[in-house]
């Protein structure tokens, strides 16, 4: 009763926090925003914003914790996931540690049972060997700053680009300023 009054109150001041309300035609292509969507991706945009509730609108602005170092489907933590997947319908997953193959296993497993796309993310600052433990870890930021080569900088982020792509990662929280 009082985790229903809690999450019922969450959603109520989420939403008087949101300054406005969107629509499919927010994104036509002005200068604001330069990548029109076509008509079919605007009419899955509405029919399936128009399909959920208000509850399933506000849980997609949530994006939990994941793991992928155990996917067996009777860990504890693939139930987890599994059920904020399909039961509470969040709206995304940030990594933070495991392997390549598991994080990609579960990425696509959880990614099926999901009616709209997650939003998969990670914070690789080093590249993804920062949190994926078989793949190249890069040194700190500072470390790199010191060679005085940006071109390195580029490199480092292209190959984080290219491995979060083939993993199934859309945003990667990264370069940080600390």
């Amino acid at each position: 009763m009082i985790k229903k009054i809690i999450l019922n109150s969450f959603y109520t001041l989420l939403l008087l926090a949101l300054p406005v309300q969107l629509n499919t035609n927010d994104f036509s292509g002005n200068a604001d925003f330069p990548f029109p969507l076509s008509e079919i991706d605007e009419r899955w945009v509405e029919s399936t914003l128009n399909r959920m509730s208000l509850k399933e609108k506000c849980a997609q602005l949530i994006v939990s914790s994941a793991s992928s170092r155990d996917t067996s489907i009777d860990s504890k933590a693939y139930k987890r996931l599994k059920k904020l997947v399909d039961e509470l319908k969040v709206g995304g997953l940030i990594f933070f540690s495991g392997n390549l193959e598991n994080q990609i296993t579960l990425t696509n497993r959880l990614q099926n049972l999901s009616r709209v796309p997650l939003l998969i993310s990670a914070d690789y600052e080093r590249g993804p060997g920062m949190r994926l433990s078989d793949v190249v870890s890069f040194p700190h930021n500072m470390a790199l700053g010191a060679t005085n080569d940006p071109y390195l900088t580029y490199l480092m982020g292209q190959y984080t680009a290219i491995v979060s792509r083939a993993i199934g990662v859309h945003m990667n929280f990264a370069p940080l300023l600390d």
